[in-house]
């Protein structure tokens, strides 16, 4: 990104998910902003139109910044069929990662690459180690709603 975030990124990846996947949902930040561009795309390049087949939504916790309009239209609890995912998950990872940041900060780029490196697959183990216990929670949690 050299512009910071700007609707031909989000447009990008959508069209790229959308021809390599059967993607229902999109979610992304700007979403209360980005829709009714894509609205107006579509329009000028109707082969944009089935992006617009997608149901989109705001991730929880930057729906909790918008306005309260905002969050109830946009936001992904209140959008049919999405669960109760957060819309969150790499954010999650880039908070764990940068932990690294002060301890890294003067070591040489090789001791840097490995040192995340190993915090990486920490996350990833432990992800993998707690996965049975989370879907169990999540299961229980969807049988009960």
């Amino acid at each position: 990104m050299f512009r910071g975030e700007i609707f031909a990124y989000p447009l990008f990846l959508q069209n790229d998910l959308a021809t390599k996947t059967n993607c229902k949902f999109f979610c992304t930040d700007i979403m209360c902003r980005y829709w009714p561009y894509l609205q107006k795309v579509a329009q000028a390049f109707p082969e944009m139109k089935k992006l617009t087949q997608m149901k989109p939504f705001l991730s929880v916790m930057h729906a909790k910044g918008h306005s309260t309009k905002c969050e109830v239209q946009w936001g992904g609890k209140n959008q049919t069929g999405a669960g109760t995912t957060i819309g969150e998950e790499v954010e999650q990872v880039n908070s764990f990662l940068s932990r690294v940041a002060l301890t890294t900060k003067y070591m040489s780029k090789a001791a840097r690459v490995d040192m995340i490196t190993l915090h990486a697959r920490g996350w990833n183990e432990r992800k993998k180690r707690n996965l049975h216990k989370y879907l169990s929670t999540r299961y229980l949690k969807v049988s009960k709603n």
